[in-house]
């Protein structure tokens, strides 16, 4: 076991520089919602070790922990022995409070652009059922027990962790310390619920016509109403397909409208002029907006749905959805890729833009 030395001499010296590990840490990206298990070879299972403060295995006072040595993907440390339920004479359940659980930020869970930083996880509680075997001789044999611990991320609301872990064997004993090699262990991330909102790309239009081509602003609002303020709205959080908004504004643009009205192209559900309530109005580059869909395989007249992402001052997420139609030909029949982007008009000196038209041969409304 040569990762042994090491796992005993994080334990011996966590609690005390726990503070000072973590407080240089940069925010990292937010973690990556999923379910990783080391059967499918997600990550390494790593070592379990319980260490007998309370004097005997399984007594109140015990700290528990378990980390990955090997690659650094996980540690777990400090979480301590609170109750002990006797199942029968070799079976028991112990349960844990309190510890520190500090994720790597790499694959699958995280940005492996930064894997410098850990993210830091508040744990709320571990299970432990533990069964011990004796042969006829009344003589130790092993042990199975099996882990499951959840806690809250520490830098981003509304993100849990579920893990787990498993061990059948005869543990190592050194020190105080009784350890062992999982069989195996899996990780749950949940990212916090989402309130679906209405949105409106481009308010004055029903169709939401965008070029290709364009340098411009694409429109977004975020309606408010009886039940919403956006004022609510961390607007700095807000990005379309993953891009930031370039500004925003607080105005009364659009009203809901069923989508049986408008028909399957308004998902956002949303209808133009005011409506008394206020809206959050986003102005987002339509070029980068273009180029976080890729189009270069959509055709011209495809429609795709764009979804919006963002935070209530709260820390709770919402999303919501609103299509676009693709527009890739200019008014003259080209594809908008190759049309020449002067402007220069060499019969008049000027140059006037049509319309952009939609399938049904009607122009923007």
């Amino acid at each position: 076991m040569g990762g042994v030395p090491i796992m005993i001499k994080r334990f011996l010296v966590v609690l005390a520089v726990l503070v000072c590990i973590l407080s240089p840490f940069a925010l990292n990206a937010e973690p990556r919602p999923g379910v990783w298990d080391t059967a499918n070879g997600d990550f390494s299972a790593g070592v379990w070790y319980e260490a007998l403060l309370g004097g005997t295995e399984g007594t109140p006072g015990n700290m528990i922990g378990i980390e990955e040595v090997e690659n650094d993907d996980y540690v777990m440390t400090g979480a301590t022995l609170m109750t002990v339920d006797e199942k029968s004479p070799n079976l028991y359940e112990t349960r844990y409070e309190g510890g520190q659980l500090l994720l790597t930020n790499k694959e699958p869970w995280g940005d492996p652009g930064d894997p410098e930083n850990r993210y830091a996880i508040s744990v709320i509680e571990v299970i432990v059922t533990k069964e011990k075997f004796y042969d006829d001789s009344n003589l130790f044999v092993g042990t199975a027990f099996s882990l499951t611990g959840h806690g809250v991320f520490d830098d981003y609301p509304g993100y849990t962790t579920e893990f787990t872990g498993h061990f059948t064997g005869i543990p190592f004993f050194k020190d105080g310390v009784i350890w062992g090699q999982l069989d195996g262990a899996s990780l749950a991330i949940t990212g916090p619920a989402q309130s679906e909102l209405l949105m409106d790309i481009k308010p004055d239009s029903a169709e939401n016509p965008v070029n290709v081509r364009s340098r411009g602003v694409l429109p977004v609002a975020i309606l408010g109403s009886a039940s919403l303020s956006v004022e609510e709205i961390d607007a700095a959080s807000v990005a379309l397909a993953g891009v930031s908004a370039l500004r925003s504004s607080i105005e009364d643009v659009s009203s809901p409208q069923s989508a049986a009205e408008r028909g399957v192209k308004a998902l956002g559900d949303a209808g133009p002029g005011p409506d008394g309530y206020e809206d959050l109005v986003l102005k987002f580059s339509t070029h980068a907006v273009i180029a976080s869909i890729d189009s270069i395989d959509i055709a011209d007249g495809d429609r795709v749905v764009l979804t919006i992402s963002g935070l209530f001052k709260d820390g709770t997420a919402f999303a919501g959805r609103d299509s676009i139609l693709v527009i890739k030909k200019t008014s003259k029949g080209k594809t908008a890729d190759s049309q020449q982007t002067s402007v220069e008009n060499k019969d008049n000196g000027a140059h006037k833009n049509s319309e952009p038209k939609t399938n049904n041969g009607k122009g923007k409304s």
